[in-house]
C-alpha cells in the first residue's frame, strides 16, 4: 500500500490519495507539444514544396507569356516587312501594267495606221477607178462627136450632091436664065457656105465649151481630192501628237507615282526601323527598372527579414530566460508542507520536472524557430508523417490544413496500393463478382440491374425517349399524362443516380438492354419503318 498511496498528516480524507508522476505528465504534455512542432512542420513542408512547385508553374507561365509575346512581336514585323513586299510587287506589277498599256497602245496606233493606209488605198482606187471613168467618158464623148461629125460632113456630101443635082436639073431646065440665076446662085452658095461655116464654128465651139467643162470639173475634182488628202493628213499628224502627249504624260505621271511610292516605301522603312529601336529600348528599360525593383523588393524583403528574425530570437531568448528566473524564483523559495504525509522528496520532483519541461519546451520552440526560419524539415516532421497518413482526426483538422494536404496529395503523394490481404468469405455478393470479373449494368428502359451476359440488346437514348413518351401517350391516366416531362427529367442516365433527364447531346448515346425489353424497341423499330 505504501508504494502506490500516499497518506498525510492532516485528516483520514488523505489517507487514500492517489501519488501522481510529475515526469510523466510534463512527458505527456512534451510529446503533445512535439506532435503539434511536427505537424506544423509536416504543414509547413507541404506549402513550402506547394509554393515553390505554383511559383515555378507562375514562372513557367510567365516565360510562355513572354514567349508569345516575343512571338506576336515577331509575326507583326514579319506581317510588316510583308506589307512592304506587296507594296514593292504591287510597284512592280504597276510598271509591268504600264509596259503592257504601251504595248497595247502601240499595236492600237499600228492598227489604225494600218486601217488608215488601206482606207487610202481603197479611197485611191475609187479615184483612179472614177478617173478612169472620167477619161472613158471622155473618149466616148470625143467618139460621139467625131460620129457626128462623120454624119454632119456625110449630110453635106448628100446635100451637095443634091443641090448639083438640082442644079443640074436647073440648068438643063433653065438655061436661059442661066446668066440671071448665076448671080443668085453664087450669093445662096455664099449664103449657104457662110451659114456652113456658122454651123461649123457653132459646132466647134460646143465642143470647146463641153471640154472646158469637163477639164473644170476634172480639175475641181483633183482640188477636192488633195484638200481632202490634206486634211486627213492633218487629222492624222493631230492623232499621232495626241497619243504622243498622253503617253509622255502618262510616262512622266507613273514615273512621278514611282518616286513618290518609294519616297513613301523609305519612309515606312525608316519608321519601322525607329519604331523596332524604341520598342527595343523601352523593352530593355522595363527589364531593367523590373529587375532593379526585384532586387530592391528582394533586399527589402531580406533586411526584413532579418529584423523580424533577429527581434523574434531576441524577444524568445528573453522570454525564456524570463520564464526560467520566474520558475527559479517561484521554486527556490521554501514550501509549507501542510500535509504531514506529503514528504519534501516529492516537491524537489517535481521542482526538476517542471525545469526539465522548461528546458525542453525551450528547446522546441527554438527547434520551431529554427524549422520556420531556415526551413529545414528533417528529423522534425517523422512522427507527424504516419498520423498524416491515417488522417488524424478529421474533425480536429481545419479545412484550410485539408485543402492543402488535397492539394499536396494531387501534385506530390504517390498511391500506394494497400497491402492488406482480402478475406474472400467477408466479401459481399456484389464484390465476389467483380472479383471474377464479372460485372452487373443497368437496363437503360426498365433501369433493373442484370449481368453484362445478361444485355443482348443496344439501343439509343433518343429511341428510348421515344418509346416512353409513345406508352405514356397511350395511357388513360391523366397523372400519368401530366407527370411524362417530369419522370423523363427524373429518370437517371446509366451508371448515375438522379442525374435528370438526358441531354441532347447525349440522345445518340448508346445503352445496353435486357431481353425483355429489347423485344419492344425491335417492335417500335418495325412499326417506324413500316411508316
Amino acid at each position: 500500500m505504501t508504494d502506490a498511496f500516499d497518506g498525510g498528516a492532516a485528516g483520514g480524507s488523505t489517507d487514500f490519495r492517489k501519488r501522481y508522476d510529475p515526469h510523466q505528465t510534463y512527458e505527456k504534455l512534451l510529446n503533445k507539444r512535439h506532435l503539434d512542432l511536427a505537424k506544423t512542420a509536416l504543414y509547413e513542408k507541404q506549402a513550402l514544396q506547394l509554393t515553390k512547385k505554383f511559383m515555378s508553374e507562375q514562372h513557367e507561365i510567365e516565360r510562355e507569356k513572354e514567349t508569345k509575346r516575343v512571338e506576336l512581336e515577331s509575326r507583326l514585323y514579319e506581317k510588316s516587312m510583308k506589307k512592304v513586299e506587296e507594296t514593292e510587287a504591287a510597284e512592280k506589277l504597276m510598271v509591268k501594267l504600264a509596259q503592257e498599256e504601251k504595248q497595247k497602245i502601240r499595236a492600237v496606233i499600228r492598227e489604225k495606221d494600218e486601217k488608215k493606209g488601206q482606207l487610202a488605198e481603197q479611197k485611191k482606187e475609187a479615184e483612179e477607178q472614177r478617173l478612169w471613168f472620167i477619161q472613158g467618158r471622155k473618149k466616148y464623148d470625143k467618139l460621139q462627136a467625131e460620129k457626128r461629125a462623120e454624119l454632119l460632113a456625110d449630110n453635106t456630101d448628100e446635100k451637095r450632091k443634091k443641090i448639083l443635082d438640082k442644079e443640074e436639073k436647073y440648068n438643063e431646065f433653065a438655061k436661059e436664065r442661066k446668066m440671071e440665076e448665076d448671080s443668085n446662085k453664087k450669093i445662096a452658095q455664099d449664103k449657104q457656105v457662110a451659114a456652113l461655116k456658122k454651123v461649123e464654128e457653132r459646132r466647134r465651139a460646143a465642143e470647146l465649151e463641153v471640154a472646158k467643162k469637163l477639164k473644170e470639173e476634172a480639175n475641181k475634182a483633183e482640188e477636192k481630192r488633195k484638200s481632202a488628202n490634206d486634211r486627213r493628213k492633218e487629222v492624222q499628224h493631230r492623232q499621232v501628237a495626241a497619243v504622243k502627249d498622253s503617253a509622255a504624260t502618262r510616262l512622266e505621271r507613273l514615273g512621278d507615282r514611282q518616286g513618290q511610292l518609294a519616297d513613301e516605301r523609305e519612309e515606312l522603312h525608316i519608321k519601322l526601323m525607329e519604331k523596332e529601336e524604341t520598342m527595343n529600348q523601352k523593352l530593355e528599360d522595363m527589364q531593367e527598372s523590373l529587375r532593379e525593383q526585384r532586387e530592391e523588393k528582394a533586399q527589402k524583403k531580406a533586411e526584413a527579414f532579418y529584423t523580424k528574425w533577429t527581434t523574434r530570437a531576441e524577444n524568445d531568448e528573453a522570454k525564456a530566460k524570463e520564464t526560467a528566473q520566474k520558475f527559479e524564483d517561484k521554486h527556490s523559495k521554501p514550501i509549507l508542507s501542510v500535509m504531514s504525509s506529503l514528504q519534501s522528496e516529492i516537491a524537489d520532483e517535481n521542482v526538476k520536472a517542471q525545469k526539465e519541461y522548461v528546458r525542453l519546451r525551450n528547446e522546441l520552440e527554438r527547434q520551431e524557430l529554427k524549422m520556420r526560419t531556415k526551413k529545414k524539415f528533417k528529423g522534425v516532421t517523422e512522427k507527424a508523417e504516419s498520423l498524416d497518413e491515417s488522417g488524424g482526426d478529421p474533425k480536429c483538422t481545419p479545412s484550410r490544413v485539408t485543402r492543402m494536404r488535397a492539394l499536396f496529395n494531387m501534385y506530390f503523394a504517390e498511391k500506394q496500393t494497400p497491402k492488406d490481404s482480402i478475406n474472400y468469405d467477408k466479401l459481399t455478393v456484389q464484390k465476389k463478382q467483380k472479383v471474377f470479373g464479372i460485372r452487373k449494368m443497368r437496363c437503360g428502359l426498365c433501369e433493373m440491374d442484370y449481368i453484362s451476359d445478361n444485355l443482348p440488346g443496344i439501343a439509343t437514348r433518343a429511341t428510348i425517349q421515344k418509346l416512353r413518351k409513345g406508352w405514356m401517350s397511350k395511357t388513360d391516366d391523366p397523372a400519368i399524362r401530366g407527370g411524362t416531362a417530369a419522370e423523363l427529367e427524373s429518370s437517371p442516365r446509366e451508371g448515375e443516380k438522379d442525374s435528370g433527364a438526358p441531354h441532347n447531346a447525349t440522345l445518340y448515346d448508346k445503352v445496353r438492354l435486357c431481353a425483355f425489353c429489347f423485344q419492344f424497341v425491335r417492335q417500335h423499330n418495325r412499326q417506324q419503318t413500316q411508316k
